[in-house]
């Protein structure tokens, strides 16, 4: 099963996401940051990252972008947001 990666701010999320995935045999490591999330990408393989959108020290679009300048798996953006130009930000 998958290596998944979720950042989140919210401990509550984080916990949430992972109560859901664990039983379907997915491995969750789980991060409240940033800075802890492109640590993690740099020392342990990751096969998706679910990424929160609103974060409080670096936002999850210039997290998106760190990420893919280094590594090489899908990012699922989480948000609340339901602007158009939020949405089509998220697509690219």
């Amino acid at each position: 099963m998958g290596r998944i990666l979720i950042i989140d701010d919210e401990q509550r999320m984080l916990q949430l996401m992972k109560l859901y995935l664990t039983p379907h045999g997915h491995t969750c490591h789980l991060v409240d940051s940033a800075e802890k999330a492109l640590e993690l990408v740099r020392t342990v393989p990751i096969d998706l990252a679910l990424l929160d959108v609103m974060m409080p020290e670096m936002d999850g679009w210039i997290l998106c972008q760190k990420i893919q300048q280094s590594a090489d798996f899908p990012i699922i953006m989480l948000t609340a947001r339901n602007q158009k130009d939020d949405i089509l930000r998220g697509m690219k």
